[in-house]
């Protein structure tokens, strides 16, 4: 019953994400282009691999627990590094990409300092990251949340991406 309280609550943080983004579903066209006009449309870098730059990536580092990141994207693949034990060939809409992008936007990101302390310092927990690539440029931003900190934003976006990812799937 758990496990499917977490596919639902998944699938209804994903679709939150893309009615953020306010688009319809590309055509595979432009899903897989690179927007030069940068007039209003929103850019889905195209393909992934090596040297690509992925849109949204996540993951925690540090403490004493194992790392894991995160990588996602703009053609929608997912690939896991470390701890992270995703779906097998598990991937999302590049709609949803922009969708989640949308949201790291309205809740602030942006203007996020690049790490969120606290006062409170607890040595053995991990760091949360979450990195946001602009577009389709190469510019990219990476947010901290240091052990112990607590930012209701940062902790909603990171377990949104969390479920878009399929690691909320398990």
């Amino acid at each position: 019953m758990r496990h499917m309280a977490k596919r639902v609550a998944g699938a209804s943080l994903l679709s939150l994400a893309v009615a953020i983004s306010g688009l319809g579903a590309p055509s595979l066209t432009q899903a897989h282009s690179v927007s030069k006009s940068g007039v209003g449309a929103p850019c889905i870098p195209a393909g992934h691999g090596p040297g690509t730059i992925p849109s949204i990536s996540f993951g925690r580092t540090g403490g004493n627990i194992r790392p894991l990141t995160v990588l996602i994207y703009g053609d929608g693949t997912i690939t896991y590094q470390g701890s992270a034990q995703g779906l097998p060939a598990y991937s999302i809409r590049p709609v949803a990409v922009q969708g989640l992008e949308r949201l790291a936007q309205a809740e602030g990101f942006a203007t996020w300092p690049a790490k969120i302390k606290s006062p409170r310092f607890f040595p053995d927990a991990a760091t949360l990251f979450v990195t946001i690539r602009a577009g389709c440029s190469t510019t990219t931003k990476t947010v901290k949340l240091l052990p112990g900190a607590n930012q209701p934003q940062f902790i909603e976006l990171w377990s949104t991406l969390t479920a878009a990812s399929g690691l909320g799937n398990q």
